[in-house]
């Protein structure tokens, strides 16, 4: 019996990571972006399936092995998540680490001034105050640090309840 609701378990964690609604509100901004929640279930499903049929000793080490990722990659996604996002309006935006020649300028006679209220002074328009490549890779730097920290948090639970399980028969 606790091996069948184990299983269950399984199950819907994988469903809820494949399919919920949690990561995503987690996810980086911006629409271009949605793909990183499908894409980090993804990977977290296909460890999970390789590691299913290792034996237990073997899945025992990979489960300890995994909690460190699972503390830390969503520490590193939110420290990136602040540091490559600013509010504007009602949603938070995806902002560049390198200075267009006006964004540069402006930003030298407004001294002080916080990539929000810089962001308000453009209207929202991140590529007059930084480039377009800073802000691609800002983008690429937040999908990753997400995948990462979903993956690890949905591939620690799984493995936790799949070493959790009792041998076959038992």
């Amino acid at each position: 019996m606790k091996r069948f609701i184990l299983t269950i378990s399984q199950f819907g964690a994988l469903l809820l990571t494949a399919f919920g609604g949690f990561y995503s509100r987690i996810a980086p901004p911006e629409d271009s972006l949605k793909f990183w929640p499908g894409y980090a279930s993804l990977v977290a499903g296909v460890a999970f399936i390789l590691i299913a049929n290792v034996k237990d000793r073997v899945r025992s080490v990979i489960l300890w092995v995994s909690i460190i990722p699972a503390i830390a990659c969503p520490a590193v996604y939110y420290v990136k998540y602040q540091s490559l996002t600013a509010a504007y309006g009602e949603s938070r935006i995806i902002c560049g680490t390198v200075s267009t020649a006006k964004g540069a300028d402006y930003a030298s006679k407004n001294p002080g001034e916080t990539r929000e209220e810089l962001i308000r002074d453009f209207a929202g328009q991140t590529a007059e105050i930084w480039t377009e490549d800073s802000i691609n890779r800002a983008r690429v730097a937040l999908g990753l640090s997400y995948s990462a920290a979903v993956a690890s948090l949905a591939f620690a639970v799984l493995t936790g309840l799949q070493n959790a399980k009792p041998p076959k028969g038992t």
